[in-house]
């Protein structure tokens, strides 16, 4: 060991790095956990709009305000508007630009926030994210539009008169049937990668430009890959199917419906759960189905908060051919969601998958509205779709920035999904309010936010409990997020009206709640018990212009940073209404034409700020400023104390209650005419809830009290409690004391769609043991062309053998050391993996008995892949040898391995997990390197530290054939030597041997190996690579168009690198002094262009 005083100044710098680093990052993650409260006061605290900071002006006087509304939107944060205010809005320009300074800053501001968003959503590069409109109803009617259910729709209808012209020989249907072949052809099989580059996703290749994609397109391998793409494409004859549960919101609901789909519900369960099973029987029911087939699930009810189990209904879904798309709108302040697996975080509420069914769990398409987190306000819808299902070639909308090229006749559009729907000038700060909005809540932590949210849960329901007005809505025992809808009873036998109660809240407590269905009929008619008979009654009279009758609830939601003092204040004031509320009513007057209703003594025009009166006569902007100190004119006060005590304002309910109901005697007395009347007979049978002249006999018997003290009137109400027995059009389904059962009306039964008008198909039974595992997705086939992966010629190939990777050796059908690895399911691996693997650990003689392998495992598809091969290998090979994983994790938000842990111990692999502030190092102790050297170094010292501190002897690298022909190339343009990856030697040190078992391999294989398997892939974006693609990219794209001019070209490079795979450049050269550096092998490093004419060479002591 060298002394320290003998150490280069560079590795004493890193020493002295490495235990800084490691202790300032694990500072950091120690501080973020022990000051989670500390940050919720701090969200607390910044919140634009709160009692500490406000009180808005009611007719009952000033009141804190107090917002309980956030499942409808979030509210702003001052240190999200700050950082806005001085970070983006200086530097702020239009997006469609990148050569002035403040397009660039702008555009790379708006792309980090959409990587942000990406990343924290579990999306990776076959994941597009989409910004568009002001929220989830813009996504959703984009998702309608890509999946082109519309024109599937129609060209079905098309498709069924051309074969029934057909078969009357009717010959002008041939125009029809040409109709329908065009519709065919609207396929974008061009995609744009991460890199910036595009695959053809038929002939898995890559093009530079978008240009030379075109070109590509003409030449006769893609014609060909075409016309075998055509011919396995189904010909739907049906209309798209849609799947969704009783949950959905409207929007969910119109835009599927509105453009031809046929609907099909899923029912509930008798104790109000979305039902799996039923689930289950539609999808067999529609096994056969020849159409685009979509499951369309709310995430979380927007009106009870229940949650529905996104990782099962997408296993299900796939296993029947059917795309998984969610509605995450109410629920995404509070659930995590993970688009390529399942979500670790909602095993918290249901039971988690079985392993084996992980490969299912990826979400098709999510949408949300980014607005509803704290922080949010202002922000954009979003959609997070799979790439391949957004294939149509043709944007939803059309505008700028998103023309390729255009003159007076042609156009063409960019192939970049996310550009081509984004058109026209985007909401750059929305965005970005998004993506920040988002990294809070990633800071928060699902976990925490679940923490919180159950603490706050257990207190409102104990409370709701002992409430006996509060009528709660849909199973609060059942998995949810706090949104709580009630209904208020009374001893008259009906309900108050919502709207009502929504008043009372904000008049006597300031408190903002909502009322209505709030956009989710179908669920809110569902759980209040109202069938489609009686539900088109109330249709009828509604449009007779009778809006007081329409249903509906009040709503509020208790967030999971609401403190205690809130909490209470709002639990005491539901409380008070639903005990008193009655007793306001003959203080209020509704409108029957518009359902509002107004406090009798509340100013017509309300007092507000009027953008009217903005005056620019003076130069400037002018406006009169509200006299804080004039209470009578404004709608809300700003006030400076923060301390403010909430109970003072329960006892001025109190109060305001005793004046109210002394006012009624004096102020109306008898004279209230029946206010029924004002609804036309027809429609009386369907009043529900209580009006203000129905109280006021009770009322005024109390005259005689004298003095009038709330001691009184609570001693009142106790003495006149009796339920009176009244009629009402519908009895709310009690799901939280199971007294109701749920089921759909007769009415709805009988209105299904018949034989005649819904679509045919094949009632078959399930079978469990022939269930279609394969991708959801038909509409792009994930083909197997030989073109796709060339044939590589490889010296001396076994072929009459591809398991028997030892020559002359036989294989044992079961021996000891497999048994282990026998329990657990061994994946199909392809024949061709299995005969170039086992060619080249036969050739290059990586394994060797009773070695012990550890994969250096990224969690990327290559070394998933061969962790599953090498398995196989272990299971039907003569001799023994055990395997390992570790992964080297570099500690930035941008890469998670975690998810690597479970899945490791499922398939039955050691696993070790090494963390390291790699990047954060970097910017302290690396020299001229690439930060990618500099990064791959430090990862490979770590792994090499692993395997010796574990005892392993062997360690596996997941480079393949591409990468070995990558680095050739490289290292032979850029500092002029015959160098690559070799496939198998041992370090320095003489301790451990490196080999590489892909060699042989290219790496189109492992890409469809690990879609066909849903593997885990664990993105890596790097932060160092965040502004441009790496050379290595650069080499990928040189090489592959030459592959497409000469397709034998990595056979050809194959064959001139074998001895570079096989012996040092020193042996090669026989020493020469000459060649300097070229005689070292280190191919541990990333081979990048030289800076001034020297390649720096850095050694790190591990």
């Amino acid at each position: 060991m060298l002394a320290n005083n003998q150490l280069s100044e560079a590795d004493r710098a890193i020493r002295a790095a490495d235990v800084t680093s490691v202790n300032q990052q694990k500072d950091k993650m120690e501080r973020q956990e022990q000051n989670k409260e500390k940050l919720l006061q701090y969200i607390r605290d910044n919140v634009i709009g709160t009692h500490n900071d406000y009180m808005i002006k009611t007719v009952y006087g000033e009141k804190p305000l107090v917002y309980a509304d956030y499942t409808a939107s979030g509210k702003s944060l001052k240190f999200i508007e700050d950082y806005i205010k001085d970070q983006i809005l200086p530097m702020y320009a239009n997006t469609h630009t990148l050569q002035s300074g403040t397009g660039k800053q702008t555009n790379n501001a708006r792309e980090e926030a959409r990587s942000i968003i990406k990343r924290v959503c579990g999306g990776n590069e076959n994941d597009a994210l989409i910004f568009i409109g002001s929220g989830a109803t813009s996504a959703v009617n984009l998702l309608v539009s890509k999946l082109r259910i519309r024109e599937i729709s129609e060209s079905a209808r098309i498709y069924k008169e051309y074969i029934s012209g057909k078969k009357n020989g009717d010959q002008s249907n041939e125009e029809q049937k040409k109709t329908f072949d065009e519709g065919q052809d609207n396929i974008n099989f061009c995609q744009q990668n991460r890199w910036g580059s595009y695959d053809c996703i038929i002939c898995k290749t890559i093009t530079k430009s978008l240009a030379q994609y075109e070109q590509h397109a003409k030449t006769d391998l893609h014609l060909r890959n075409f016309e075998i793409f055509k011919q396995k494409q189904k010909i739907y004859t049906e209309s798209p199917v849609v799947f969704m549960s009783i949950y959905e919101h409207n929007s969910n609901v119109l835009a599927w419906r509105e453009a031809g789909a046929h609907i099909e519900l899923i029912q509930m369960t008798n104790d109000g759960d979305f039902d799996y099973n039923h689930f289950e029987q539609l999808l067999q029911k529609y096994k056969s189905y020849n159409s685009l087939k979509v499951a369309t699930i709310s995430a979380g009810s927007n009106v009870t908060g229940n949650l529905v189990d996104t990782d099962r209904v997408s296993v299900m879904s796939h296993q029947y051919s059917t795309l998984a798309c969610f509605d995450y709108a109410a629920v995404v302040s509070y659930v995590g969601i993970n688009m390529n697996g399942p979500n670790i975080d909602s095993e918290n509420y249901f039971t988690p998958l079985d392993r084996s069914l992980h490969g299912l769990a990826y979400k098709d398409a999510v949408f949300f509205s980014p607005h509803k987190l704290v922080g949010g306000p202002q922000s954009s819808g979003i959609l997070i779709a799979k790439k391949k299902v957004l294939f149509s070639k043709k944007p939803a909308r059309f505008g700028g920035g998103i023309v390729f090229f255009v003159n007076e006749l042609d156009h063409e559009y960019v192939s970049n999904v996310e550009e081509l729907e984004e058109a026209g000038t985007p909401g750059v700060v929305q965005d970005i309010r998004a993506g920040l909005a988002f990294q809070l809540r990633e800071a928060v932590g699902i976990k925490c936010i679940k923490e919180k949210e159950e603490q706050i849960h257990q207190q409102a329901i104990e409370r709701f409990k002992l409430m006996t007005n509060i009528f709660l809505l849909g199973n609060n025992s059942k998995p949810k997020v706090n949104i709580y809808s009630f209904l208020v009873k009374t001893k008259f036998g009906k309900f108050l009206n919502p709207n009502f109660v929504v008043s009372l809240l904000n008049d006597l407590f300031g408190i903002q709640s909502r009322a209505g269905c709030l956009c989710a009929a179908l669920y809110g008619q569902k759980i209040l018990g109202i069938d489609l008979k009686l539900s088109r009654e109330f249709k009828d009279a509604l449009f007779d212009g009778n809006e007081v009758l329409r249903v509906g609830f009040t709503r509020i939601n208790l967030n999971y940073f609401i403190d205690q003092k809130e909490l209470q204040y709002i639990l005491d004031a539901i409380e008070f209404v639903s005990n008193y509320g009655w007793m306001f009513l003959p203080h209020y007057q509704f409108e029957p034409e518009n359902g509002y209703w107004v406090n009798r003594d509340e100013r017509e025009i309300q007092v507000r700020s009027w953008l009217g009166q903005i005056d620019y006569s003076h130069g400037f902007m002018h406006y009169q400023q509200v006299d804080q100190t004039d209470k009578k004119n404004v709608s809300f006060i700003r006030k400076d104390n923060k301390e403010i005590d909430l109970s003072q304002f329960l006892q001025d309910a109190q109060n305001k209650l005793v004046q109210v109901v002394e006012y009624y005697k004096n102020l109306y007395g008898r004279s209230m005419i029946d206010q029924k009347l004002l609804i036309p007979e027809p429609y009386q049978r369907l009043i529900w809830f209580l009006f203000p002249s129905e109280v006021l006999t009770d009322i005024i018997s109390l005259k005689y009290q004298t003095p009038l003290s709330f001691n009184a009137i609570e001693n009142f109400i106790l003495q006149n409690s009796a339920q009176m027995e009244v009629s009402i059009p519908f009895i709310p389904k009690d799901y939280n004391q199971s007294q109701h059962q749920f089921q759909f009306s007769e009415e709805y039964l009988e209105n299904l769609p018949t034989n005649q008008n819904s679509p045919k198909i094949q009632n078959t039974e399930i079978d469990q043991d022939q269930i279609q595992r394969n991708d959801c997705c038909s509409l792009i086939a994930e083909d197997n062309q030989d073109s796709c992966s060339q044939q590589i010629q490889i010296d001396n190939e076994n072929q009459e053998e591809e398991d028997n990777f030892f020559s002359g050796m036989e294989f044992e059908t079961e021996t000891e050391s497999t048994s282990t690895s026998k329990k657990v399911q061994l994946m199909d691996i392809p024949r061709e993996i299995k005969s170039y693997v086992g060619s080249a650990i036969r050739d290059f003689d990586m394994i060797k008995d009773g070695d012990k392998v550890l994969v250096a495992l990224s969690g990327g598809k290559d070394s998933l892949s061969m962790i599953h091969i090498l398995k196989y290998f272990q299971s039907v090979a003569p001799i023994k040898f055990e395997i390992g994983a570790v992964t080297v994790d570099p500690m930035v938000y941008e890469y998670n391995p975690r998810p690597l842990i479970p899945y490791m111990h499922e398939i039955g692999v050691k696993f070790f997990l090494e963390s390291d502030a790699i990047v954060e190092r970097a910017q302290t102790c690396m020299q001229k390197n690439s930060i990618c050297a500099f990064c791959s170094r430090m990862k490979r010292g770590m792994i090499y530290n692993c395997a010796r501190r574990e005892g392993y002897n062997v360690i596996a690298m997941g480079q393949h054939l591409d990468d070995l022909a990558e680095s050739f190339v490289m290292s032979s343009f850029h500092n002029g030597y015959l160098r690559t990856m070799k496939a198998n030697y041992t370090i320095d040190k003489g301790d451990l041997k490196v080999i590489r078992p892909l060699v042989y391999c290219r790496e189109a294989l492992f890409k469809e190996f690990s879609q066909k398997n849903k593997l885990p892939i664990i993105t890596e974006n790097c932060p160092a690579c965040f502004s441009a693609p790496k050379e290595r990219h650069r080499v990928k794209l040189m090489l592959a168009q030459q592959e497409n001019l000469f397709p034998s070209l990595f056979s050809s490079i194959l064959k001139a690198i074998k001895p570079l795979m096989k012996r040092n450049m020193r042996d090669l050269l026989k020493g020469e002094e000459q060649y300097g550096d070229a005689g070292n092998d280190s191919d541990e490093d990333e081979i990048v262009p030289k800076s001034a004419n020297q390649f720096v060479k850095f050694n790190i002591n591990t």
